[in-house]
């Protein structure tokens, strides 16, 4: 469903992974002319890095594959132009589980400590990021062994191979 000129959400869920007859998860990616609009292969979470006390970025990665010795992190739109996630820096995924198998498995937070880990976030993001004139921008991309896997399963899935 799209909204037209006025949709409601700038983004879309696509299928990254299906489970084959033998159980394993087989990772997936859909083409499209706009590479904007072409499809991150895997089963993805996002970690959020905190370094010295403060946000340093989020990577979306794969969570069958994790993420090697030195993290970096691919920014969206510049392919090949990275930051690396600081040595000693704290990870987080921010996707938890809610439900599984119909049971819910999350610990439902109140509306104050809702409203507190907002706070609290917000203050651990840069006063440069924070800032009303002129903010700098948030380092959030793909884990870079990701987008080499999507570069790869893209490239492959354009030669009419079978991607897996």
């Amino acid at each position: 469903m799209t909204g037209g000129g006025q949709g409601a959400l700038g983004g879309v869920y696509k299928l990254g992974a299906i489970r084959g007859i033998d159980g394993r998860w087989v990772p997936k990616v859909k083409l499209s002319e706009q590479t904007a609009k072409v499809s991150t292969p895997g089963i993805q979470n996002v970690r959020r890095f905190t370094a010295g006390g403060e946000f340093c970025g989020d990577a979306v990665y794969d969570e069958l594959h994790g993420f090697g010795e030195d993290v970096g992190v691919e920014l969206p739109g510049h392919p090949g132009r990275c930051w690396r996630v600081p040595e000693g820096a704290v990870g987080e995924d921010l996707l938890v589980p809610v439900f599984r198998g119909g049971e819910l498995v999350y610990e439902i937070p109140t509306i104050q400590e809702v409203q507190a880990r907002g706070r609290e976030q917000l203050a651990m993001l840069t006063p440069a990021v924070r800032r009303l004139m002129n903010p700098q921008t948030y380092p959030a991309g793909i884990e870079w062994t990701l987008a080499e896997r999507k570069a790869r399963l893209v490239g492959e899935a354009g030669r009419g191979k079978e991607v897996l």
